[in-house]
């Protein structure tokens, strides 16, 4: 556990800028939809997230076959935050399925204005005549929530050093220190829409961030936040941002999307041993010390995170006496609500089994990851 900061290659690096051609949807000057399908896309209808489009059109007939709310500017499904240069001829609610619902719209320098709304087609009303600031759809309807976001005109620029700094004042250092954040006192310095939908974001993002790991801190489940804060932050490339979403994707196995690290990046250990078929090499990485020092500056890292990274290290490196004691260490901390987190040290209990030629403990841990949904083909293949 600590501050911590991770390590961005050149090649990625573009700090302090909000990077809308690597989340969702942007329109060009011409109409066309521009997609990227290698960020991670939110369902519009449950919140759950997946890792491309494809993978988010065969969940949502899955899932919600009967059942549809969605967002449509110039024609266009919005997805969560859009940007568009241009103003906007038409934005409608979609409801399918859904008999009633609760529409809360909020455009910047304008006071919010909630509707009611029924199912089929709702069309925004004075939609041509805003043609800069962001619009904030909120959509309620059987205790459920959606937000939408749609930004218009010049992209806003924020000093995402001062919202760094304030996040590590206010949320990180308490937090690392077992203390309340000052959840309040964060938040007032960044209310929604009043300046920068932009900086408000980022530092949402950082807010559920804190609360999430306070929250597992407490032994009660984060999940919602964390993964709030992982959508939240999915569009910025500032490094205090790509730590967090490193942090997170680990944390939630999302693991592609730690295949950006590079090899001097902490996380990189960890995009080998989850994206490379059974993880077996070490030598494209540059394996780190498991005694690390933590930062002055960056953002919070939960202890578990912290271990694991020194473990898989002790993994590669091969110092097994080490590795039992860090896995010593990791099963302390695990309470039982913590499945992911489980079925990661599951893993690296089978594998490591596996390396050690001890045939007894490899197949019963792999026999635990069967029918997982990420590990699940190489249980069954080592098990045949």
């Amino acid at each position: 556990m600590g501050i911590f900061l991770d390590t961005i290659e050149d090649r990625d690096e573009r700090l302090g800028q909000f990077i809308d051609q690597a989340y969702g949807v942007q329109w060009t000057p011409s109409g066309e939809i521009e997609t990227f399908d290698h960020y991670l896309i939110k369902c519009p209808l449950c919140g759950e997230f997946t890792l491309s489009k494809e993978d988010l059109d065969q969940h949502i007939v899955a899932k919600h076959a009967n059942k549809h709310v969605y967002v449509r500017a110039n024609n266009n499904i919005v997805r969560g935050l859009v940007y568009s240069k241009e103003p906007l001829e038409i934005l409608q609610v979609v409801l399918l399925g859904i008999n009633h619902a609760r529409l809360t719209i909020e455009k910047t320098g304008f006071p919010p204005e909630t509707i009611e709304i029924s199912e089929g087609i709702s069309s925004i009303p004075n939609i041509k005549d805003f043609v800069s600031g962001g619009i904030h759809l909120r959509i309620e309807y059987e205790n459920e929530s959606r937000e939408f976001t749609i930004l218009l005109g010049t992209m806003p620029e924020f000093n995402n050093d001062s919202v760094d700094q304030n996040a590590l004042k206010y949320l990180f250092i308490p937090l690392n220190n077992y203390q309340v954040p000052s959840f309040g006192d964060f938040s007032d310095l960044y209310p929604m829409f009043s300046k920068n939908y932009i900086e408000f974001r980022y530092a949402q993002g950082f807010h559920d961030y804190a609360l999430g790991f306070y929250m597992v801190q407490k032994d009660k489940v984060g999940k919602v936040h964390l993964e709030s804060a992982l959508n939240l932050l999915a569009p910025f490339k500032t490094k205090a941002a790509v730590t967090a979403q490193r942090v997170l994707a680990l944390r939630m196995n999302f693991f592609k999307l730690i295949l950006s690290c590079g090899p001097s990046s902490r996380f990189s250990v960890a995009k080998l041993f989850f994206n490379q078929p059974k993880g077996e090499s070490g030598k494209e990485i540059e394996l780190t010390s498991p005694k690390w020092s933590p930062q002055e500056y960056g953002i919070y890292i939960d202890k578990f995170t912290e271990l694991f990274l020194d473990a898989l290290n002790t993994y590669y490196n091969g110092d097994y006496r080490m590795l039992d004691e860090l896995c010593q260490q990791i099963e302390i901390l695990l309470p039982e609500i913590d499945r992911n987190n489980r079925d990661k040290l599951t893993l690296l209990y089978a594998r490591t089994a596996k390396k050690r030629n001890d045939e007894i403990n490899y197949k019963r841990f792999y026999q635990m990851l069967l029918y997982h949904p990420d590990f699940g083909e190489e249980a069954k293949e080592l098990l045949k």
